[in-house]
């Protein structure tokens, strides 16, 4: 195991299969193992950091953090910049990033808290955004979508899709959007909306059904794709 605390300058440390557990650095951190976990308290800059197959936790950096997993969970509490997460089979959660979060997991769960725009991608698990602002691009192969934007938030456009899942979309009354939601299963569509504005539309056997409105006078595209139910709810 390697263990450090109250480093002036920047870490380097690897190990071939110990766990990591650093407390406070002055400066960026990079480090690696191949078989144990990795923790940091408060970094000073960026962190960079890679397991083959432990956990990693991220309290707080002053820098870009990206970190990756090959067998284990990751969680960032708070990064004053951006954040890039990678795991083989593991959930991602991260609390606040300044920048944009990019997180992929192919076994677990995403939640992202507040971060200036965010990218994530699962293949077997719910995608749940608290706080969503900017641009995001959100798809999950199994597992549902949850997506709560940030009142008066400022969106870019943005793309939620579900290929085996349902997706709900809370919107507060100050944030603008305009919906576009499509259904893959066909027939009738399963579009579910508190808002009078959007509404679904009959058109041709050859696409799927269709169901659009400006919301809050419109504004940026909220593009909506999946095969289970599409809610759009009113922020209480």
């Amino acid at each position: 195991d390697i263990q450090g605390d109250n480093v002036g300058g920047a870490i380097v440390a690897n190990t071939g299969g110990g766990h990591i557990r650093l407390g406070k650095t002055g400066g960026p951190v990079r480090c690696y193992t191949g078989g144990g976990s990795i923790t940091v308290a408060n970094a000073g800059g960026e962190v960079n950091c890679r397991t083959v197959g432990g956990e990693i936790v991220v309290k707080q950096a002053a820098g870009q953090v990206w970190l990756y997993s090959g067998g284990g969970n990751i969680a960032v509490e708070r990064a004053e910049r951006s954040v890039e997460a990678h795991s083989m089979e593991g959930a991602i959660q991260v609390g606040h990033a300044g920048g944009e979060v990019i997180a992929d997991t192919r076994g677990g769960s995403i939640r992202v808290g507040s971060a200036a725009g965010i990218h994530a991608e699962s293949a077997s698990g719910p995608v749940h955004l608290t706080d969503g602002a900017g641009a995001l691009i959100v798809s999950t192969a199994i597992g549902n979508i949850l997506a709560d934007l940030l009142a008066g938030a400022k969106l870019r456009d943005s793309s939620l899709a579900a290929v085996s899942g349902d997706i709900t979309v809370t919107i507060p009354s100050n944030v603008a959007v305009s919906v576009m939601a499509t259904n893959q299963m066909g027939g009738i569509p399963r579009i579910v909306s508190d808002f009078s504005e959007v509404r679904s539309r009959s058109i041709s056997f050859a696409r799927p059904p269709l169901a659009e409105g400006s919301i809050h006078g419109g504004g940026p595209i909220l593009l909506l794709s999946g095969s289970g139910i599409i809610y759009l709810k009113k922020a209480k």
